[in-house]
């Protein structure tokens, strides 16, 4: 039997022709992780591939970490409703008080300049107070003076020691308006006194009007003039004072 003539074909050649045919194709190139390298043993000839010695290099989608900043803008808005409680008390008014007076001069309320000290007239003046609306300084002015029509209230005496240093001698001091009849005032730890109405002042006379009652600073200034011998007190204008009932 004639076997049929076959052209040479190397070891090599076949084992690489094996080697596709079970593989399915052959590269010059090899495949990494991530990318493709070429074989630098691989010159296209039919030597053994030993699948390359260089790195390999690829592209493909990637992620990663790492620290990051951001600003932001916001409104907001809300509403609330609360309840409460309290309890106070209001200041009371003081009951007027007695000043004996040891020497002659009235004493003239509201007359301390830009709020100092009330200064007491000397003796022979009288003490022109005005409302406190009129916002105006209390004047002591001579005897003889009249106060302007501006002060409506004319301190002429508190008791008969000024009546007697005005000259006056055996003058009895009179409160103007009527005590008798007012209704009484209450003030603080529910004290009580009686308040003049119509009160425009004192003044100095030999014998007080029907009308008038006895002023005092003292129970020593009352007499038997008008009735009583208790000095009461009393209050009007900027003064307190006392009245003989």
């Amino acid at each position: 039997m004639k076997l049929a003539k076959m052209p040479w074909i190397s070891a090599a050649t076949f084992a690489v022709a094996a080697g596709c045919i079970g593989l399915g194709a052959c590269s010059s190139s090899t495949t990494g992780s991530g990318g493709t390298g070429s074989n630098p043993m691989d010159s296209g000839t039919t030597s053994p591939d030993t699948g390359g010695t260089g790195p390999g290099t690829g592209t493909g989608p990637g992620t990663g970490t790492g620290p990051g900043s951001g600003t932001g803008t916001g409104t907001g808005t809300g509403t609330g409703t609360g309840t409460g409680t309290g309890s106070g008390t209001g200041s009371c008014e003081s009951a007027p008080s007695l000043y004996a007076e040891a020497t002659a001069g009235v004493y003239c309320p509201f007359s301390g300049a830009d709020g100092g000290k009330d200064i007491t007239c000397m003796a022979g003046q009288h003490c022109c107070e005005a409302p406190e609306s009129a916002n105006l300084t209390s004047l002591c002015l001579p005897a003889a003076t009249a106060c302007a029509s501006a002060y409506t209230t004319d301190w002429e005496c508190l008791g008969p020691l000024d009546c007697a240093g005005a000259g006056s001698a055996g003058a009895i001091c009179c409160g103007t308006g009527n005590i008798s009849n007012s209704t009484p005032e209450m003030g603080c730890m529910g004290a009580t006194w009686k308040e003049p109405t119509a009160f425009t002042g004192t003044t100095c006379a030999a014998s007080c009007p029907s009308t008038a009652y006895v002023v005092c600073s003292s129970n020593a200034d009352c007499t038997s003039e008008k009735g009583g011998t208790t000095c009461v007190a009393t209050k009007s204008g900027g003064s307190d004072f006392g009245y003989c009932m």
